[in-house]
């Protein structure tokens, strides 16, 4: 009898324990302490709980002998009603804690946040600015290869940005809802990129094709062909002045001209 009684006196005390930490917590809430008091008071809000599932658990096994009977309810509450009680109070200052704690998970997410959704905004409308300039382009007849070149380039760049920032984002907050328009610009920068790539292809020199002779039109015997270079040279004679002739100079007579310009030229008197 005397275990019995111990027990549902420690049994008592556990529950006040839960009942006051609760209370505890609560009113942390309603005075607005920093999180992480708040979190002090969970810790110890889950351990004399716990304890108080261990001694509860002793007491209904202790008082399952039959000669024990009268000991199963207590101020009316049996023991499935004294636990659910206990349980309650329990339940709702964790949900307080379990609210607060969303709460503050919030705001720092969005300060987290804050930056990378100003920095896309930024991108976006700085993308915004290169689609117009490449609709102003592609509607000229003649649009500059280079200026397209360079838009294609700086949109790559601002998508490849954004989608960057934009994993930061959900990394942050997984189930973050991001701006229709972010999805609508970014499709339709893509779609630019690709009507610049049609332009450039189209407007792009051909390749002239070298065409190399095949074997069939070489040449086979080369010999001779520095001969047949050789211009044809007559058989006229040429009567210069004092009665001297100059003969025509062929492959066979190299020297034949200075020969007969010397036979009749006289040494000059320096006198």
């Amino acid at each position: 009898m005397d275990e019995v009684e111990a027990k549902k006196q420690e049994r008592s005390k556990s529950k006040m324990a839960v009942t006051h930490t609760s209370r505890r917590l609560i009113d942390a809430t309603h005075r607005d302490v920093d999180f992480e008091t708040l979190k002090g008071f969970i810790v110890e809000l889950e351990k004399v709980y716990d304890e108080f599932c261990i001694i509860t658990d002793e007491y209904e096994l202790l008082v399952s002998d039959q000669k024990f009977v009268k000991h199963r309810v207590v101020n009316g509450d049996d023991i499935k009603t004294y636990n659910a009680n206990v349980k309650q109070t329990y339940v709702e200052a964790r949900d307080v804690y379990v609210k607060i704690k969303a709460e503050n998970e919030r705001s720092k997410q969005s300060i987290a946040m804050a930056p990378l959704m100003t920095a896309l905004r930024r991108d976006m409308n700085r993308l915004q600015d290169i689609i117009s300039a490449v609709d102003d382009s592609l509607s000229q007849e003649a649009p500059s290869s280079g200026s397209l070149q360079m838009d294609k380039s700086d949109m790559e760049n601002l998508l490849n940005e954004m989608c960057d920032k934009i994993n930061k984002l959900t990394a942050i907050q997984p189930d973050i809802y991001l701006p229709s328009d972010v999805e609508t610009i970014m499709g339709t920068a893509y779609n630019k990129i690709r009507k610049i790539n049609l332009n450039l292809k189209k407007n792009q020199a051909p390749k002239v094709p070298v065409i190399l002779p095949n074997d069939e039109e070489r040449p086979k015997n080369t010999e001779g062909m520095l001969t047949n270079l050789t211009p044809n040279v007559t058989s006229d004679v040429h009567t210069l002045a004092g009665g001297s002739t100059l003969e025509p100079v062929g492959p066979s007579t190299p020297n034949s001209l200075l020969t007969s310009l010397s036979a009749d030229m006289s040494p000059v008197n320096p006198n």
